[in-house]
């Protein structure tokens, strides 16, 4: 007994080694996933911001605003005259250059490039090729950089998500790790560019699903977007991407029920750009167009709206950052809001490469700005400053079409690098995925990890685990019959004869011999078996369960 308790011991005592050598490689995998991650983001911001300044500010003269947290990398050679043709063509050149590479070189790569990070957890084993994160990049450097309304959230996933899959593959890992590190890429895509550490991991694990996330990744995907975000920071410094302004606070809380209103207008908005985005997308894909040649159209409408709504093409990082300071008029924020619906629909659902969460923010940050001064007309006593709505609306708005209210307050939250609007900003996040529960902008997103076939091995586990043999009840369960082990063949034929039975079990109370079907022995008694044998012979040994062990 003693020998028997120090094996058990023993045995214990390798299982913890092995758990916490299991857990010390997936904390160092994120580690290398997460400097990968930050290099890839280093390397398409500079690319982009390069690009940006070439095709937009030098070649056709535009110069938007930018962010605080976030100036140019580059400054052109000379001051260049504004070109209205180059910046109303620029976008199409783009479209082309993008269609070109996603229709001969990457084909997934075409769209915004989340949903197909979401796709390859649930459904493509944790994998994405090689090429589609460099021809995701590239692809939308094109559309950003020449003026195209999308976001850099697609392309930076798909950099850090197939970083993380390329890791999986090289150190033959489990399925069910791979996709581990495959968000932990993607956080660490996110934390980086959007310097949002925190933010960039929750939304990785809560963005696969509409009412769930994915807790056994959330280490990981934290230690990979700290990783990420600290070598990004390196060199790009640690202020937020935005400034806000310090009086800026929540203080009234009769200003919860505007608020409130609020979640309602971005949660109507939010349907208003799912069913625009999807409807321009189905146009294009029924158009007789080539493929390649989609993103192109799409682009030049594009730069046909800019003409009069030049604020809504690019990432459009640096008007809302104007918003927040309190620098645009009303009506001038709710239409630039419109017109981004509209820019980044046919930039994206055209064919074109890029993401959707920077418009998402942007749209909902004008659209909060708009009814923040709206507010502060009808009640300034209460709604004193009108800027705090554009903060809450970027949230509000992002929860709302991609169904995932955390991490949007939180990334909010850090771009701007402000946790004094917390309270808002959790109302309306919880407010509007309420109200747009049944809506989503992302196609393979799943209702919750029943619906994922990710999961679904484990869960018909789990389902085997708890239920009993007892619980199949008798007509499910084979009938049998003891049967002595030294029955004759002659015995066996009566027995036969006169039971029901399908299988008879051979042996003495606890002690079980082995099994015979009952099909088994009536073809070796029509046979003419050897005579002398007994039932003991031509059992089959088997394994004995009782009625209260699991189906497990």
């Amino acid at each position: 007994m003693k020998i028997l308790h120090a094996k058990k011991s023993i045995e214990k005592i390798r299982g913890r080694f092995y758990h916490q050598e299991i857990t010390a490689r997936s904390i160092l995998e994120a580690i290398l996933i997460g400097l990968i991650s930050g290099i890839g983001a280093i390397l398409f911001l500079v690319t982009l911001d390069g690009a940006t300044t070439f095709f937009l500010t030098f070649l056709a003269g535009f110069h938007p605003p930018e962010p605080f947290g976030e100036p140019s990398l580059f400054a052109p050679a000379a001051h260049s005259k504004f070109s209205l043709i180059m910046f109303v063509l620029l976008p199409a050149f783009g479209g082309l250059c993008s269609g070109l590479l996603v229709t001969y070189w990457a084909p997934e790569a075409e769209g915004h490039g989340t949903d197909a990070m979401i796709k390859a957890f649930h459904t493509g084993n944790g994998e994405i090729r090689t090429r589609v994160p460099f021809i995701k990049a590239l692809a939308s450097i094109f559309i950003l950089a020449t003026g195209g309304s999308a976001g850099r959230e697609g392309p930076i996933i798909q950099i850090g998500a197939g970083a993380g899959s390329a890791i999986g593959k090289a150190l033959h890992v489990p399925i069910k790790i791979r996709r581990k590190l495959l968000l932990a890429g993607a956080a660490g895509g996110i934390g980086a560019i959007f310097r949002a550490p925190l933010g960039g991991a929750i939304t990785a694990v809560e963005i696969l699903y509409r009412e769930d996330f994915e807790a056994d990744s959330l280490i990981s995907s934290i230690v990979s977007s700290v990783t990420a975000y600290a070598l990004f920071s390196h060199f790009f410094g640690h202020d937020p991407i935005f400034k806000m302004n310090e009086n800026l606070v929540f203080l009234d809380t009769r200003e919860l029920f505007f608020y409130f209103l609020l979640s309602i207008v971005c949660a109507v908005a939010g349907i208003v750009y799912i069913v625009v985005f999807k409807k321009i997308r189905a146009l294009f894909k029924a158009s007789p167009l080539p493929q390649a040649l989609r993103p192109a159209l799409g682009g030049l409408l594009v730069g046909l709206i800019g003409i009069n709504f030049p604020a809504s093409l690019g990432t459009g990082w640096g008007e809302l950052q104007l918003a927040l300071l309190g620098q645009v008029a009303g009506w001038t924020l709710f239409s630039i809001a419109l017109a981004k619906i509209i820019t980044s629909s046919l930039s994206i659902g055209s064919g074109g490469s890029g993401g959707l969460f920077g418009p998402s923010l942007f749209i909902g940050g004008m659209l909060g700005g708009a009814v923040g001064k709206l507010f502060h007309i009808i009640s300034p006593e209460i709604v004193q400053h009108p800027e705090s709505f554009v903060l809450v609306g970027m949230a509000a708005f992002f929860a709302g079409v991609a169904n995932a209210p955390i991490g949007s307050l939180f990334m909010v939250a850090e771009m701007t690098g402000s946790y004094r609007l917390i309270a808002p900003l959790m109302t309306v996040s919880v407010f509007a995925i309420l109200f747009t529960r049944k809506w989503g902008i992302y196609d393979s997103q799943v209702t919750s990890k029943f619906d994922s076939p990710a999961h679904r091995s484990q869960l018909i586990v789990d389902v085997m685990a708890e239920a009993k043999i007892r619980d199949l009840g008798p007509h499910t369960i084979p009938v049998s019959q003891f049967v002595p082990p030294n029955t004759s063949l002659d015995e066996l034929a009566d027995i036969v004869n006169e039971s029901d039975a399908d299988y008879f079990v051979v042996g003495r109370g606890s002690k079980i011999q082995g099994v015979i079907e009952a099909q088994t022995l009536i073809s070796a008694l029509a046979g003419g078996a050897s005579e002398g044998l007994v039932a003991a012979d031509m059992a089959q040994a088997t394994t004995l369960v009782h009625d209260y062990d699991s189906l497990r």
